[in-house]
């Protein structure tokens, strides 16, 4: 049984978009928080300013039929328009400033345009005045190719999704029956496979396909949902009064466009939360997010409202304080593990899973960042190898991200990495172990320390100061057999006399050498 909710607590908030439609929002498509575009029966609109403003690109030409039936964008600038009724469809690859007509072996059903190893794949159901047929096209229409394959009890075609170049679905039904029957193609559509026959629950022309790996969710009057890449659908449940447009962040998160009003699920469509968009009696025909809080919908009357805080949930209210390398640390490995504390769900009253964005610089400002991730999942990052120089100081933070949004940065920290270079020397493999007088000595600031290890162990070779402080580690790793030069960097050192100590083995020596600036 579906259960109805009314969202409380923190909620998103829906504010009604100014545009010149002249009648009802069928799809709305979000290419990023600026450009979107908008189809009206007659129209198609655009806002490249977050909805601010919006204009009309176009209006049902003459041979494109009476009347807009669906569109597709494929980036901010290629997109294609078709109509029911038509022998033609639009494609555009300007943002919709020009458009050229591409010609169809038949009346516009519906459509789908996909980028496959850098081939352009138009597929086109021909449901309409020349029965239930398919085409596709490899070259943008120049020529055309006519699936001959059996489509069982469908004769009335709906949607269409292809997930890649060989596997996609059909939603439709049988007009005498009223059945929704949803068909499934592993070759490109050449032969089709009924993956569901819902009865005679009906069917609706549009049906929206959102896939997660091999997890799935479609509609057609009903929510359905499969497991298997598509062999096997589920209905979910009866939103009532009919969906028009789903839209699923996840497999577990999303919205449901319906008759007179929006739902929201955070459990995998088994329950709705009826949303407060702020305007009521308004069919929701489309939904489109571009990210967990930004997003529009659209239906009736010309209506598009956008949210900018859709998940509902709070971001993160502090930072997770670091704790490894210790701030101000020298002699630090150039692919230190970065450390720092768990941001607490307990204390923030956060429903849904955190996550951690990293940034690391040699700018304490951040201008510019050798590392910047935003999908760390654990309280600790690893920096790869090759990615840090010797003898630099580096700057780091991190804060907390979730559903809701990005927490504070934490305080920046920052390490000076150590040994300019480990360089292994000569072929011979030593006799004995050994450590060498540092050369020169004294020196100002860079010198060189030889060792030989005879066998392959753990070595240690440390910096301390007059006090017995640590204060760099030049090595600490598993080394081969073999003689070694480690280079030492005090550029950053006051004038002293420090020790530095070799431990390999069983083996331990310490040796003085004098800094003088």
């Amino acid at each position: 049984m579906i259960m109805l909710l009314t969202a409380s607590g923190y909620s998103q908030t829906w504010v009604v978009q100014t545009n010149p439609a002249a009648g009802d929002i069928k799809q709305i498509h979000a290419i990023n928080n600026q450009i979107v575009y908008a189809l009206t029966v007659s129209q198609i609109l655009k806002t490249t300013n977050g909805g601010l403003n919006w204009e009309i690109k176009i209006t049902t030409p003459i041979g494109l039929g009476t009347s807009f039936n669906g569109f597709q964008w494929n980036n901010a600038d290629e997109g294609y328009a078709w109509s029911y009724a038509g022998d033609t469809c639009l494609k555009t690859t300007n943002g919709g400033n020009n458009w050229e007509v591409i010609t169809l072996p038949g009346n516009t059903g519906y459509m789908q345009f996909s980028e496959v190893n850098n081939l352009l794949n138009i597929n086109f159901i021909n449901s309409g005045y020349s029965g239930t047929r398919l085409y596709y096209t490899t070259n943008t229409g120049l020529n055309w190719y006519f699936n001959t394959a059996s489509y069982g009890s469908m004769n009335t075609m709906g949607t269409m999704h292809f997930r890649n170049e060989e596997t996609g679905f059909v939603n439709g039904g049988s007009s005498y029956t009223y059945y929704h029957v949803l068909l499934k193609t592993t070759n490109r559509g050449f032969s089709w496979t009924p993956v569901m026959n819902s009865g005679t629950d009906g069917y609706n022309s549009g049906g929206d396909f959102q896939f997660f790996g091999n997890i799935g969710y479609h509609i057609s009057n009903k929510t359905y949902k499969t497991t298997n890449n598509g062999d096997n659908w589920t209905q979910l449940n009866t939103q009532g009064g009919g969906p028009y447009a789903l839209f699923m962040h996840r497999t577990d998160r999303g919205w449901l466009g319906k008759q007179n009003g929006l739902l929201k699920t955070i459990d995998g469509c088994i329950t709705w939360v009826n949303q407060n968009i702020g305007v009521t009696g308004i069919d929701i025909n489309s939904v489109s997010f571009i990210n967990w809080n930004t997003g529009w919908i659209a239906g009736e009357s010309g209506h598009i409202l956008k949210t900018t805080n859709g998940s509902g949930v709070i971001p993160p209210g502090n930072n997770p304080p670091p704790s490894m390398p210790a701030n101000g640390s020298n002699g630090i490995s150039t692919s230190p593990l970065l450390d720092w504390d768990p941001y607490s769900l307990a204390l923030s009253g956060i429903e849904d899973s955190i996550w951690y964005g990293v940034q690391l610089s040699a700018d304490s400002t951040f201008t510019t960042t050798l590392i910047n991730t935003d999908t760390v999942t654990l309280t600790q990052y690893q920096v790869p190898a090759g990615i840090l120089n010797h003898n630099i100081r580096y700057f780091w933070r991190v804060r907390a991200m979730n559903i809701g949004g990005e927490g504070p940065w934490s305080p920046v920290w920052n390490f000076r990495t150590g040994l300019v270079g480990l360089n292994q020397t000569g072929n011979e493999i030593p006799v004995q172990y050994k450590l060498y007088n540092n050369y020169p000595n004294p020196f100002n600031p860079v010198t060189r320390i030889k060792f030989d290890i005879p066998e392959g162990s753990h070595t240690k070779l440390l910096i301390y100061d007059i006090n017995g402080k640590e204060i760099s580690t030049l090595v600490n790793k598993q080394l081969n057999p073999g003689s070694y030069e480690a280079e030492f960097n005090a550029s950053d050192l006051p004038s002293g006399v420090y020790f530095y100590k070799l431990s390999s083995g069983g083996y331990t020596d310490v040796k003085k050498m004098i800094l003088v600036k």
